[in-house]
């Protein structure tokens, strides 16, 4: 494991190499009239040099600059016609720059050719690559060549930081000059400072993008601390599992009676239904399932394991990430992301941050569930008749304060006695959930509120709708429900039919009960005439 430092302990340890770079410098007093009488920079002009450019890469607020100082630099020092560094931006990702001394030279594309073949060797190997005569290189005098292009002498020194090869330096030239082993020593200390300058960089990029997954979380926190109704919460989770990650898609799965089901989706164009989520990597969600712990395939197809499975190669996936959602009573479900494109390449750094959000979420999950259980009516998945009331005072409170109106609906399911007596209570149950499920169709999400009064009567609220809005929707469900034929018992197709009592606040009501009971008397009205049916509450006269 490579130990990252901070910044000021990486401009310290830059110092230092400095310190000793000098005194290297300072031991070359003896040749320095060599180097005089040959062109050559004399010790003290070296260190100049250095520590100028020490202070210019050091200052590289990315990988980009770095090469970019550091070779701007580099030709001068080296005495080099080109130069060329490849360095680590993240585990998986090395970028890379040549820089002629000769800018005008329009057969650089070739140099770089030449250059990513030594630079691959050295990665191979780990050693430097030094050649006083590149025509003793067999593939390397071919390859020049083959171009036309002259050169005489390269070198090409590992950039390391502990035991880890984190680039390479290379330097060319043409004019038949080998480079002076005396300057090995130089060079090697400028490999050291810019290997410190890409892990400084590095470093502050790891701390930026920790605080912004930090202040991701705390987005995710916030949001849902404001909700505990489930769909909310898991659109909100997949939401900013979008902004985290560079995935083109989002889903959250969850656990029901031993099967995963769709529990909410997003892409870049927003909400996505349960139909999208049929096509996943249901290989990698069995693997999470199995073994309950998360699933990376950042690129399927160097993957042994599923790059040949059906619904990656169907899918063409090209990345894969599945965490577990551990809630407190197990697997709850799954947070996946995929991408057909290769923009998850670089997710690996994401990766303890995706398992952060599925912590939180697991968290939220189990918080919406316990309140579902405790809102909402087992059978139909409605709101209870407690907490719909409770809802229905805060809006009446709401409506009058702000001058608003909403309306209030009473449906009771028609001759539902006889649905129980000749089928049994198993089909009277069918009945109510046909009706309920039709209900929840026809409202508006995250607005409208529907509930289970008891027994066969069940109610729906519309907010900021007035009577003829609210008839609307009435007449709508009573006319689904009469047109959704349910199966029987014994192969039979059943008819359903409500009768529907509107009233609307404060016209028909000034509180929740007293509204209640003139929608109540609408839906007296209704069965009174025939039932299947929906009848507008008569509006109270004035009070005296």
């Amino acid at each position: 494991m490579v130990q990252h430092t901070g910044p000021g302990t990486q401009i310290e340890e830059i110092r230092s190499l400095l310190k000793q770079l000098e005194g290297h410098l300072d031991r070359l007093d003896p040749v320095a009239s060599e180097f005089a009488s040959s062109g050559a920079p004399s010790a003290e002009d070296r260190v100049a040099q250095v520590t100028e450019f020490a202070a210019s890469v050091g200052g590289a607020l990315d990988i980009s600059q770095v090469l970019d100082r550091a070779l701007t630099a580099l030709l001068p020092i080296a005495g080099a016609e080109r130069a060329f560094l490849t360095l680590r931006d993240s585990d998986k990702t090395f970028v890379d720059r040549l820089r002629a001394s000769n800018q005008a030279d329009g057969n650089a594309w070739i140099y770089q050719k030449i250059a990513r073949l030594v630079v691959d060797r050295v990665f191979e190997h780990g050693q430097m690559v030094l050649l006083d005569d590149v025509s003793q290189q067999a593939d390397i005098a071919e390859e020049a060549a083959a171009y036309d292009v002259p050169l005489s002498s390269l070198l090409a020194l590992p950039l390391r930081e502990g035991d880890r090869l984190d680039g390479v330096l290379y330097f060319d030239r043409s004019d038949g000059v080998p480079f002076p082993r005396r300057d090995l020593k130089l060079f090697q200390a400028l490999g050291q400072i810019i290997t410190r300058a890409g892990q400084a960089v590095r470093s502050m990029a790891e701390q930026t993008a920790r605080r912004q997954n930090l202040e991701l979380l705390n987005k995710l926190y916030q949001a849902i601390s404001r909700t505990l109704e489930l769909d909310q919460l898991l659109d909100q989770v997949a939401a900013i599992t979008m902004d985290v990650t560079q995935s083109e898609r989002a889903f959250i799965l969850l656990m029901n009676n031993g099967q995963l089901r769709f529990g909410a989706g997003r892409d870049h164009g927003g909400p996505l239904n349960a139909q999208a989520s049929r096509e996943i990597s249901r290989s990698v969600c069995q693997k999470v399932l199995q073994t309950q712990e998360g699933v990376y395939v950042l690129d399927t197809a160097s993957d042994e394991e599923f790059s040949s499975k059906l619904s990656v190669v169907s899918l063409k996936l090209n990345s894969v990430v599945a965490v577990p959602l551990k809630g407190q009573q197990g697997l709850s479900g799954i947070l996946y992301i995929d991408a057909k494109s290769t923009a998850m390449q670089s997710l690996e750094k994401e990766m303890a941050i995706l398992t952060n959000i599925a912590n939180v979420a697991s968290l939220a999950i189990d918080n919406a569930r316990l309140y579902r259980q405790a809102t909402t009516d087992g059978l139909t998945s409605l709101y209870v008749r407690s907490f719909f009331m409770v809802r229905m005072e805060e809006e009446a409170n709401r409506s009058a304060r702000y001058g608003r109106m909403f309306s209030l609906l009473v449906l009771d399911i028609d001759h539902f006695k006889r649905f129980n007596d000749t089928y049994g209570h198993q089909t009277g149950d069918e009945v109510i959930k046909l009706v309920a499920h039709i209900i929840k169709r026809a409202i508006r999400q995250g607005l409208d509120i529907p509930g289970r009064y008891g027994g066969e009567e069940l109610v729906l609220m519309l907010p900021e709708t007035n009577a003829d809005g609210a008839m609307i929707v009435a007449e709508r469900i009573r006319q689904n429900i009469e047109n959704t034929p349910l199966p029987g018992p014994n192969g039979e197709s059943l008819r359903v039919t409500v009768s529907v009592g509107v009233g609307v606040f404060p016209v028909h009501g000034g509180t929740a009960t007293q509204l209640f009971e003139r929608a109540d008397q609408a839906l007296y009205h209704s069965k009174q005439n025939g039932r299947n049916r929906c009848s507008l509450a008569a509006v109270p006269p004035p009070t005296a």
